[in-house]
């Protein structure tokens, strides 16, 4: 859940318009557009002995490529593999892209 901390109502507006464009992304095929979490719950926390771990491989699931549609919603909260997702930036915020077959669980 993101806390929207707006001064002004013309805030507003700039978070809305930057979240309808993330929504009008559309990942091909097997893709899903992720969004790294940096803070979740503890009871479902999923601990991987890894060696180096330099960002979260947690995150929620923003959109969903034609192939991989029932097997996540959007929402889910997923932990995927660092190795096989892709970084890209939609208006100054770090998305990922990841392959379903590098998704290891829903959380």
């Amino acid at each position: 859940m993101t806390l929207l901390k707006a001064s002004s109502y013309e805030d507003v507006l700039v978070h809305q318009d930057h979240k309808q464009k993330i929504n009008h992304l559309l990942p091909l095929n097997d893709r899903v557009l992720v969004r790294r979490l940096h803070d979740f719950d503890d009871e479902k926390q999923v601990k991987i002995a890894d060696a180096y771990q330099p960002e979260s491989n947690r995150g929620e699931v923003l959109a969903i490529g034609d192939k991989a549609v029932g097997v996540l919603e959007k929402g889910d909260r997923v932990l995927f593999s660092h190795y096989g997702a892709q970084e890209i930036e939609v208006d100054g915020e770090e998305l990922v892209l990841v392959s379903i077959h590098d998704i290891w669980l829903r959380l």
